[in-house]
Parts: structure tokens; C-alpha cells; sequence
């Protein structure tokens, strides 16, 4: 286990405080050199995953119109056809269109996956977007009010987080406490 030294506040008063305190992280996850190139694949399939396929055109059978023979089939000197439909035709079907069943998925092997998480992590934590902190018990429920009402008066309505619940494109989140977690 990686061992780094943290400083915190604490307020008392008007008084600021300051103790280092030393908190162990596993290197496995948390210290991890960064690899683009996998980041980048990860990603990649992970977008495509969430596509969906939109595109759809009109067959000659799905355009409206096109039940009666335009002219008949002989003694007009023109050549056959059987319907005003044909993709050939203005106003016709697209032949060899998309229909709308393109399967956009791609699959990644789960320890790429996981790594690409450690990597994301690890980066997070040398550029301090992520940090930890140790809080007493009593100001976690505190904090949590904070963000419900923050997330209450942006949404105006009631918000009941569920659990998994993730924060996305937030300034702050809250974490799970060591201690709640139970090992």
C-alpha cells in the first residue's frame, strides 16, 4: 500500500488548524501511469455502445402508392415496369437503404476495462480533481443535506437519491465513508 500525506483544516473559531495525516491507498489502483492509447479504446467502445441506430429510409414496398401497373405491359413501345415505386423511379424507394437494425456494438475485455478505471483514477487523483478527506459522522449527513437541497433547487422537485446513484458533470460529490462501506 502507497502511503501519502494529506493536510486538512479544521475550523475552531476563528482559529485554523492544520495536521498531516497519512492515508494508505492501494497502488494497484491508485497509482497507475497513464496510457492513453487504452483510455482512447476504452472510451471508443463505450460510446459506440450507447449509439443507436436512427438512420432508416423507404424500400419500394414502404413508399406510399405504386398499386396499379402505370402502362401496360405491351403495344406502348416503352418498356415494362410494374410499379411507379421502383428505385429507379423519382418519388421511388431507396434501394439498398438503411433500415435501422445496424448493430453499432463492440466489446472490450473486462481487464482492459478495469484498467482504463485505475488509469482514469489514478490521473484524477495526481491532478486533484479527486481528493479525500476524513469526516466526522455527524457532518456526512450534513454535507448530504447540502447537496439534496442544492440538487432540489435546481430541479424543483423532491430528489431521492438511489443507491449506485453517480454524479455526473458536478462541481463536488460525495463519497461513501470508510467506515459504512464494512470491511
Amino acid at each position: 500500500m502507497a502511503e501519502t500525506k494529506k493536510k486538512t483544516t479544521t475550523k475552531k473559531g476563528i482559529k485554523v488548524e492544520k495536521k498531516e495525516v497519512k492515508v494508505k491507498r492501494n497502488p494497484k489502483v491508485w497509482g497507475v501511469p497513464f496510457n492513453a492509447d487504452l483510455v482512447a479504446q476504452v472510451l471508443y467502445v463505450y460510446s459506440s455502445n450507447e449509439r443507436k441506430s436512427n438512420a432508416n429510409v423507404k424500400d419500394r414496398g414502404d413508399v406510399s402508392g405504386g398499386g396499379k401497373k402505370p402502362w401496360m405491359q405491351i403495344g406502348t413501345g416503352r418498356a415494362r415496369v410494374g410499379s411507379s415505386r421502383s428505385p429507379i423511379w423519382v418519388g421511388g424507394g431507396v434501394a439498398f437503404g438503411n433500415v435501422g437494425d445496424k448493430n453499432w456494438n463492440r466489446r472490450i475485455n473486462k481487464k482492459m476495462a478495469r484498467k482504463a478505471t485505475c488509469i482514469m483514477l489514478s490521473e484524477s487523483l495526481r491532478k486533484k480533481i479527486l481528493e479525500f478527506t476524513d469526516i466526522a459522522k455527524e457532518d456526512i449527513e450534513k454535507i448530504k443535506q447540502e447537496i439534496l437541497k442544492t440538487i432540489n433547487k435546481i430541479m424543483d422537485e423532491d430528489f431521492e437519491p438511489k443507491a449506485g446513484w453517480v454524479c455526473y458533470n458536478c462541481d463536488y460529490a460525495l463519497l461513501c465513508d470508510e467506515r459504512e462501506k464494512g470491511d
